[in-house]
């Protein structure tokens, strides 16, 4: 329904007609509001002189711009200003609740898990994240791990107009630091890994770090239940007072997987089993930082969570069996490719078989570390292309191979054609052996030389096996 900007600004342009909300000037419907950003710098007169030709009604600047136009300008001082005036533009009345995932790795598992918890017993509940958003009626693709503002705040309309009861969202370091989620009122967060992801893009490990125990300590200073991994001692060193704890021993929720397929957790009034579940210790990790969010936000006690997660299934791309002995995995970090390949070897009666890479213009400095573990962890390695985007395939390669020591190098192949390195280890699996294609998951695209491909690691395993050459962008 159109709304009057002066009716979400008082005092400016009440006969300005609203029909919609636009963060991207190319993507701008005639009647809309454009929401532009301080950090457009340079280019916001150009946004704006590009809204402006393709109708848009009025234009909100967000924090120190100044931009000429003939249209009715608005200005929010920060964030949260802006994301009031866009809470008031989608009536939002504050009806669903919302819970965030921080963490380097586990922020898809655990919204994932989250999300089926709440929806079975205290629900509707959507999630937001790397998948994009998830109901219960399935997943709708969307772009970057957290929504912009503008996003972020439709979705909560949305969500609000279809009576969902909770909202649950994967927070990154980029999110944290631009700040897209402005004005959300936090029920809850769990801090589930602190690595190196995206150190480059903020100035360091340590700055990152900040920027994470600063969001974890915003959502308690505002009355927000804080959950965290009592197993990740950077974590523990930067947790809030009060912060409520999962870990395997010596926390408010211990957690054990006594085998695959199965997980315990105790508290100080009981224990309860839960299985089947996904098999991967992760996966149990992931589960029972769920169970413990769940309770302590949502009130819902881990005996009822355990009865109804029994059977739950894996998020797509985690760990996700695509053939008999064969899985894709998300893992893009040192950390989560460790714990995915020990996961793997546990599986194993044989051998352990890893494609894998790293994304171009990101994070230089994890590339030697994943080398460096996927020698020390997997009997048999190909090192291939993962997003290079602009950056030199081959560079990119040589960084890793930096990591695998001169004794390793022997079981390390370098075939930077993605399709091939997956088909020659789908060929060199022997029976007992585990091969996981790590990097992509679930991904449904790979960046290459500035150009968007379609591209599916599962549908590359179907074919190396089905015996027929896998179409390769990259040949």
């Amino acid at each position: 329904m159109p709304k009057r900007l002066g009716d979400l600004v008082p005092g400016v342009g009440r006969d300005v007609e609203l029909r919609g909300v636009a963060a991207r000037a190319q993507e701008v419907q005639p009647g809309d509001l454009f929401v532009l950003h301080a950090r457009a710098g340079a280019r916001a007169q150009r946004f704006a002189a590009l809204a402006e030709a393709r109708g848009a009604a009025a234009i909100l600047l967000v924090g120190d711009l100044a931009v000429a136009s003939r249209l009715p300008v608005v200005r929010a001082a920060d964030e949260a200003e802006a994301a009031a005036i866009l809470a008031r533009f989608h009536e939002v009345r504050g009806q669903t609740r919302h819970l965030a995932v921080v963490g380097t790795d586990g922020k898809t598992s655990v919204a994932w898990y989250l999300r089926a918890l709440l929806d079975r017993v205290a629900g509707p509940a959507w999630s937001r994240g790397t998948l994009g958003v998830v109901r219960s009626e399935g997943i709708e693709p969307r772009p970057n791990t957290t929504p912009g503002l503008v996003e972020a705040w439709a979705l909560i309309g949305e969500a609000e107009r279809r009576g969902v009861r909770w909202l649950i969202w994967e927070v990154s370091s980029h999110g944290i630091a631009q700040r897209r989620l402005a004005g959300i009122r936090w029920q809850g967060v769990v801090w589930t890994t602190l690595g190196r992801d995206h150190a480059e893009d903020h100035g360091g490990v340590e700055a990152t770090w900040r920027i994470k125990a600063g969001f974890v300590s915003e959502v308690a200073v505002s009355g927000g239940v804080i959950a965290v991994n009592a197993d990740d001692p950077e974590i523990m060193q930067r947790a809030p007072k009060g912060a409520w704890r999962y870990g395997r021993e010596h926390a408010d929720l211990s957690w054990q997987a006594p085998k695959p397929g199965v997980l315990r957790v105790r508290w100080s009034e009981g224990e309860a089993e839960i299985a089947p579940i996904p098999r991967g210790g992760f996966h149990a990790e992931n589960i029972a930082a769920a169970v413990l969010l769940a309770w302590k936000a949502a009130g819902i006690p881990p005996q009822d969570a355990a009865r109804a997660l029994a059977g739950v299934s894996p998020p797509p791309g985690r760990l996700e069996p695509v053939a008999e002995g064969v899985f894709i995995d998300y893992a893009h970090t040192p950390e989560a490719l460790r714990r995915m390949l020990e996961d793997a070897r546990r599986l194993a009666t044989r051998r352990v078989l890893l494609v894998f890479g790293c994304g171009g213009e990101r994070d230089r400095g994890k590339r030697a570390p994943m080398g460096a573990v996927a020698a020390q962890l997997a009997d048999q390695v190909w090192i291939t292309n993962d997003n290079p985007r602009g950056e030199s395939p081959e560079a990119i390669a040589r960084d890793i191979l930096a990591g695998v020591p001169a004794h390793a190098r022997a079981r390390v192949r370098v075939v930077l054609d993605r399709a091939k390195a997956i088909a020659e280890a789908v060929d060199a699996r022997g029976e007992g052996d585990v091969l996981v294609i790590a990097g992509k998951g679930a991904e449904s695209t790979m960046e290459v030389a500035g150009r968007v491909i379609p591209w599916s690691d599962a549908e590359a395993v179907r074919r190396a096996m089905g015996g027929k050459a896998c179409a390769s962008p990259l040949a």
